[in-house]
């Protein structure tokens, strides 16, 4: 296996294991509101941390690029393309 092979497959690691965190916090907060607990939403994810909203555009930017690609990839294999 190539070294970029091995880079991008740790680097799918690591960017999945992320995801799952952040996943895993937002379901953690909306079971929280709806037990009708007090939640500090916007202390959870972090605004007004530059660090952490930053990481949460990442993560938009990559599922919004993601979106794309399966998009792209469903016109080019739809039929009459």
């Amino acid at each position: 296996m190539s070294i970029q092979m091995i880079a991008l497959r740790n680097e799918f690691a690591t960017f999945s294991r992320r995801a799952d965190a952040k996943i895993g916090l937002l379901r953690e907060i909306i079971e929280r509101i709806q037990k009708g607990e007090e939640v500090d939403v916007e202390g959870l994810l972090g605004t007004g941390d530059k660090k952490r909203e930053q990481e949460w555009e990442e993560g938009k930017t990559a599922y919004a690029g993601s979106q794309e690609r399966s998009s792209d990839n469903l016109q080019h294999s739809s039929p009459g393309n």
